[in-house]
Protein backbone atom coordinates (compact mmCIF):
# COMPACT_ATOMS: atom_id res chain seq x y z
CA UNK A 1 0.00 0.00 0.00
CA UNK A 2 1.20 3.32 -0.62
CA UNK A 3 0.32 7.01 0.04
CA UNK A 4 2.17 9.82 -1.27
CA UNK A 5 1.69 13.66 -0.48
CA UNK A 6 3.68 16.05 -2.54
CA UNK A 7 3.35 19.50 -2.25
CA UNK A 8 6.03 20.81 -4.33
CA UNK A 9 5.00 23.90 -5.88
CA UNK A 10 3.10 23.41 -8.92
CA UNK A 11 3.48 19.44 -8.48
CA UNK A 12 0.72 19.65 -5.96
CA UNK A 13 -0.61 15.53 -5.90
CA UNK A 14 -2.09 13.22 -3.71
CA UNK A 15 -1.14 9.09 -4.73
CA UNK A 16 -3.60 6.52 -2.76
CA UNK A 17 -2.74 2.89 -4.39
CA UNK A 18 -2.55 -0.49 -3.53
CA UNK A 19 -1.37 -3.76 -5.52
CA UNK A 20 -4.24 -6.26 -4.25
CA UNK A 21 -6.36 -7.31 -7.60
CA UNK A 22 -3.15 -5.87 -9.83
CA UNK A 23 -3.32 -2.25 -9.59
CA UNK A 24 -6.11 0.29 -7.86
CA UNK A 25 -5.42 4.06 -7.37
CA UNK A 26 -6.68 7.12 -6.03
CA UNK A 27 -4.69 9.84 -7.89
CA UNK A 28 -5.50 13.79 -7.38
CA UNK A 29 -3.62 17.17 -8.81
CA UNK A 30 -0.35 16.43 -10.68
CA UNK A 31 -0.90 13.33 -12.03
CA UNK A 32 2.38 11.21 -12.32
CA UNK A 33 3.88 8.21 -13.31
CA UNK A 34 6.02 6.04 -11.38
CA UNK A 35 8.94 7.89 -12.74
CA UNK A 36 7.27 11.42 -11.41
CA UNK A 37 7.20 12.67 -14.85
CA UNK A 38 3.61 14.55 -15.46
CA UNK A 39 0.78 12.15 -17.05
CA UNK A 40 -2.11 14.65 -16.89
CA UNK A 41 -3.69 16.60 -13.90
CA UNK A 42 -6.56 16.57 -12.20
CA UNK A 43 -8.11 13.38 -10.76
CA UNK A 44 -7.48 9.55 -11.70
CA UNK A 45 -9.98 6.70 -9.70
CA UNK A 46 -8.56 3.55 -11.38
CA UNK A 47 -8.40 -0.10 -10.92
CA UNK A 48 -7.21 -3.54 -12.79
CA UNK A 49 -10.04 -5.02 -10.79
CA UNK A 50 -13.47 -4.91 -9.97
CA UNK A 51 -15.15 -1.27 -9.11
CA UNK A 52 -18.80 0.09 -8.00
CA UNK A 53 -20.12 3.36 -7.28
CA UNK A 54 -23.11 3.07 -4.97
CA UNK A 55 -25.11 6.60 -4.00
CA UNK A 56 -27.66 5.42 -1.97
CA UNK A 57 -29.71 8.94 -2.89
CA UNK A 58 -28.13 9.60 -6.46
CA UNK A 59 -25.33 10.35 -7.96
CA UNK A 60 -24.81 13.55 -9.76
CA UNK A 61 -21.60 13.20 -12.69
CA UNK A 62 -21.25 16.62 -14.33
CA UNK A 63 -18.32 17.91 -17.08
CA UNK A 64 -19.79 21.70 -16.00
CA UNK A 65 -16.93 23.70 -14.18
CA UNK A 66 -17.22 25.02 -10.89
CA UNK A 67 -13.71 27.28 -10.57
CA UNK A 68 -12.63 27.08 -7.46
CA UNK A 69 -14.67 24.64 -5.66
CA UNK A 70 -17.12 27.36 -5.57
CA UNK A 71 -21.17 27.04 -5.14
CA UNK A 72 -23.13 23.58 -3.66
CA UNK A 73 -22.02 20.20 -4.70
CA UNK A 74 -25.09 19.44 -6.79
CA UNK A 75 -25.16 22.66 -8.22
CA UNK A 76 -27.60 21.25 -11.51
CA UNK A 77 -28.57 24.59 -12.97
CA UNK A 78 -26.39 23.94 -15.98
CA UNK A 79 -27.61 20.73 -16.75
CA UNK A 80 -31.06 21.88 -16.28
CA UNK A 81 -30.61 24.18 -18.82
CA UNK A 82 -28.67 21.65 -21.59
CA UNK A 83 -31.71 19.44 -20.74
CA UNK A 84 -34.28 22.06 -21.32
CA UNK A 85 -32.53 22.92 -24.25
CA UNK A 86 -32.32 19.88 -26.12
CA UNK A 87 -36.12 19.39 -25.07
CA UNK A 88 -36.70 22.14 -27.32
CA UNK A 89 -34.82 20.97 -29.81
CA UNK A 90 -36.77 17.90 -30.27
CA UNK A 91 -39.50 19.23 -29.41
CA UNK A 92 -38.97 21.41 -32.93
CA UNK A 93 -38.01 18.65 -34.57
CA UNK A 94 -41.39 16.56 -34.03
CA UNK A 95 -43.24 19.23 -36.16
Amino acid sequence: NKLRLDDSRGKEHIKLSTEYSGKSQLNLGHLVDAQRQQRGEGFELRTDGWGAVRAGKGLFISADAQPGAQGKTLDMQAAVRELEQALEQVRAMAR
